[in-house]
């Protein structure tokens, strides 16, 4: 692993070190980005779904048909009471829970993340085509400056709960994009 600062003295380590190095990172950037973008669209469907179901219940509960139907049965009359909770405890675990404001951050992480996958896959096409050592300590000190920005981003980034990232990272397992970085 290249750290900041620990430059290879010849030009074939240099190439051989970098190379290395944004595959590992190209592969971390993107399974970040995904997790962050699928952590996003479950939380954008977890509001979209529990609202809309508070909202039928609220509905239901408070129309006039309802109250009327359970004053034929006398039974049924704690039902108009009970949807309304419902609808109120849902209500109250979408306010509690910020699954909007949870969506939009993990949706702003995951495109910074994305951003320093691109920014690698640049490096690494710079690497692929370097001719000289003063090119290849030009793409040494671009990828240093990106590594300072990888580590501000993850820093920054809300982090995804373990249960939500391993679900991601099943369905990442099972797709095909190549990591070597030829793509």
């Amino acid at each position: 692993m290249i750290e900041t600062g620990d430059r290879p003295s010849n030009a074939t380590d240099l190439r051989n070190a970098l190379t290395r190095e944004l595959v590992i990172k190209k592969a971390e950037a993107r399974r970040e980005y995904k997790g962050h973008f699928g952590a996003a669209e479950y939380y954008r469907k977890s509001h979209k779904r529990l609202g809309s179901i508070a909202v039928i219940l609220g509905i239901i509960a408070g129309s006039g048909f309802l109250a009327e139907a359970t004053n034929l049965v006398s039974g049924l009359r704690f039902i108009p009471s009970l949807l309304t909770l419902v609808a109120a405890c849902l209500t109250g675990l979408i306010t509690y829970s910020k699954y909007s404001e949870l969506s939009a951050l993990h949706y702003q992480s995951g495109q910074k993340w994305e951003q320093l996958r691109d920014q690698y896959q640049s490096l690494f096409l710079k690497v692929s085509t370097a001719t000289d050592d003063s090119e290849l300590k030009a793409v040494f000190d671009e990828f240093e400056a990106i590594s300072t920005a990888r580590a501000k981003t993850r820093q920054a980034s809300i982090p995804i709960p373990g249960w939500l990232f391993r679900r991601h990272e099943r369905i990442l397992d099972k797709t095909d994009e190549p990591l070597s970085g030829e793509e």
